[in-house]
């Protein structure tokens, strides 16, 4: 039975399109801070639908991803700590500002079928890769296009090195601020497009296959280290759906496999030695911050159990001059400014994923967004990320929901593979 027409399928439609897009800023918050159209957007539902969205899950992840940073500012004010204490308030309003998507986007995500994720995320992330190929051919060309559009003071200034990004660099990234923000924010929903467009039963395979294929060629060609996660998470899902179906290979899925295998042999040609940790300049200042970031906390015990304060990191880096501009990873920028409790936090929310032993997603996805917000960004303002949180919180198990909406099915069947290797409902 197809879900009826309402207003929460086009909020959520439209939000989650909107997500993918965190260029241009519609007004900036001081100098470091730029509302996207999708968290304006945000705020208003949060304001309007506040007692609904108090009812969602993602409500609590949003309580335990603030409140560290909450904790932290206050304790280490009051102890004295030698902090910003200005910076450390602009810090934690942005952060409360990124992370509000979560419990709007679990308010419309409760009793959704995944079905309707699929048109906006599949036309998102072929825009990405169409701008990604146009990117390509510009920089061939010694050109840098779309700069108009990228400016958002959230993200590092793309105008003042258009220059030089065009001549030696030429990555493509789609409309992200650069290639890894890009591999982290899209990667996981590209997992989630590849694993829906497997199933049998599901209405958009065509389109959701076709999405995978180019975010697949968007992240290989911009040869990031999320590469190799995201080629692992494909064939984990690959794997199991071949385990738990009884179908015999179709022609599809020998299409797939042939892809699969092509991509993993094409990508140390297109990576060009850059997801080389030892030899690739950009991969060892990625991993040396997170080693710096890792060490930060262990300063004092203050430091260690409340952080060194929300937005402290970079200067931090800065004093110690370490040549780094900022700690590229979410996790550890988290467990360095937010000390243990926030470190316990993200472990706890993280938990909130898989806590029934009865999944409906393969854990391949939240694989995918671990190594995302752990290896890939450090960009806290990246809407996707959160969207795709809220997605894996808001998971129903119920079998009731089978009989309402049959995209939901997940028991094992001759129609309908298990994919979440661990059990079925």
């Amino acid at each position: 039975m197809r879900p009826p027409f309402s207003f929460k399928k086009i909020a959520l439609q439209t939000l989650t399109f909107l997500c993918f897009f965190p260029y241009p800023s519609i007004f900036n918050l001081g100098e470091n801070t730029g509302v996207q159209l999708n968290q304006a957007i945000t705020l208003l539902i949060f304001v309007f639908a506040l007692p609904m969205v108090l009812r969602s899950r993602s409500t609590l992840a949003f309580v335990l991803l603030l409140l560290p940073v909450l904790i932290s500012l206050t304790a280490l004010s009051l102890f004295g700590a030698n902090i910003d204490s200005a910076l450390g308030v602009r810090a934690a309003l942005t952060v409360s500002f990124a992370l509000l998507i979560l419990p709007v986007a679990g308010m419309l995500l409760r009793d959704t079928p995944p079905e309707w994720l699929i048109k906006p995320v599949a036309l998102a992330i072929c825009i990405h890769a169409a701008a990604g190929a146009w990117q390509l051919w510009s920089f061939a060309n010694g050109s840098f296009p779309f700069l108009e559009v990228l400016n958002n003071p959230s993200f590092a200034d793309l105008q003042g090195i258009s220059s030089e990004y065009a001549t030696y660099v030429k990555r493509p990234f789609g409309l992200f601020p650069e290639p890894s923000a890009m591999a982290a924010a899209i990667g996981p929903w590209v997992l989630f497009l590849f694993w829906y467009g497997l199933r049998p039963e599901a209405t958009r395979r065509v389109l959701a296959l076709a999405a995978t294929a180019a975010g697949t060629g968007l992240i290989l060609f911009s040869q990031t280290l999320y590469s190799v996660f995201l080629l692992l998470g494909g064939f984990l899902i690959l794997l199991a759906y071949r385990r738990s179906s009884t179908r015999r290979f179709s022609l599809l899925e020998f299409v797939i496999w042939a892809l699969a295998g092509l991509s993993v042999l094409l990508l140390p040609m297109i990576s060009a030695g850059r997801i080389n940790v030892v030899g690739n300049n950009s991969s060892q200042l990625r991993f040396r911050s997170i080693v710096e970031g890792l060490a930060q906390p262990f300063g004092n015990l203050g430091s260690l159990l409340f952080g060194t304060g929300p937005g402290q990191s970079a200067q931090i880096l800065a004093d110690q001059d370490t040549g780094l501009g900022a700690i590229y990873s979410i996790v550890v920028l988290v467990f360095a400014e937010g000390g243990l409790i926030a470190l316990v936090a993200m472990i706890v929310v993280i938990g909130m994923c898989v806590r029934r032993r009865e999944r409906r997603f393969p854990m391949a996805l939240l694989i995918g967004w671990v190594a995302g917000v752990a290896f890939s960004t450090s960009y806290v303002a990246l809407s996707p990320i959160w969207l795709f949180l809220a997605l894996m919180i808001e998971v129903r198990h119920k079998n009731e929901d089978s009989t309402r909406y049959p995209e939901l099915r997940t028991g094992r069947s001759r129609t309908s593979p298990r994919f979440s290797g661990t059990g079925s409902t």
